[in-house]
């Protein structure tokens, strides 16, 4: 229970990585979908154990543990990071919502 909901979502808190770094501080865009895909890997990670300790009951006969919870996370985590990546990214590239972003991070 602990890995696959309030570890794997506290992950996503990662996002902003690389905003608190300031690294490519000029290129908020690039900081989202980097802190994004740091985020996302994490919570995979997260889902990945918890499938293999709370969830290999489920795996077919002769299906490792580890190789059954890789899949069935593959198959709705990367959709999920691929929407918000993409949703993201046009929030991003408009200006008055970037303006937005900047103005509570200095708050």
């Amino acid at each position: 229970f602990l890995l696959d909901y309030p570890m794997a979502f506290a992950c996503m808190g990662l996002t902003a990585l690389f905003v608190e770094l300031n690294v490519w501080s000029k290129r908020p865009k690039l900081q989202f979908m980097m802190g994004g895909v740091v985020a996302f890997s994490a919570r995979f990670l997260m889902h990945f154990l918890s499938g293999i300790f709370a969830f290999g009951i489920f795996a077919p006969e002769g299906t490792p543990v580890a190789v059954y919870s890789l899949g069935y996370q593959t198959v709705y985590l990367i959709p999920d990071m691929l929407i918000c990546l993409v949703v993201a990214f046009f929030l991003f590239s408009s200006k008055s919502f970037v303006r937005s972003v900047k103005q509570v991070r200095t708050v």
